[in-house]
């Protein structure tokens, strides 16, 4: 889970991260003029021996406003992914290509974004649910913005 604000049309994000050539790609846009009505979209992809490959991009029922913050949650059980954008579900698919690895951001040419914070959480175990609702208490002033893609 983190909280960003998109400044120049998206916002990205690699899960089940081997390295940088192979991962699980998910972007947030703003595709319209912002603030208006289906002006938003969710694309998803695959990376794999670093060619991209399955690249689907779906509208969602979110407007987007550039500058504003957004809570972005990705919820990964198994093979299924569901991504919420301020407790609304923008996103869900199932896939079994990458079965582990890390979370980073990433943007491509003329995406700009500022990550205001960001929460990683286990919570398979007893001790992972533990740990995650420890990781809910943050110390804000402890915590800079960190652009994204500038």
């Amino acid at each position: 889970e983190f909280q960003a604000r998109i400044e120049q049309r998206s916002i990205g994000w690699a899960f089940r991260a081997a390295d940088l050539n192979n991962f699980y790609g998910t972007k947030l846009s703003i595709q319209g003029g912002s603030g208006t009505a289906n002006n938003a979209g969710i694309t998803r992809f695959v990376v794999l021996n670093g060619k991209q490959v399955g690249r689907e991009q779906f509208p969602i029922p979110v407007s987007l406003e550039r500058g504003k913050p957004y809570r972005i949650r990705l919820s990964v059980h198994g093979d299924r992914f569901t991504t919420t954008v301020n407790g609304q579900v923008v996103g869900y698919w199932s896939d079994t290509k990458l079965s582990r690895g890390g979370f980073g951001f990433f943007s491509e040419p003329g995406e700009v974004s500022t990550i205001q914070w960001m929460t990683l959480a286990e919570r398979d175990s007893t001790l992972g649910r533990l740990l995650s609702y420890f990781s809910l208490i943050r110390a804000p002033w402890l915590i800079a913005p960190i652009p994204v893609g500038e």
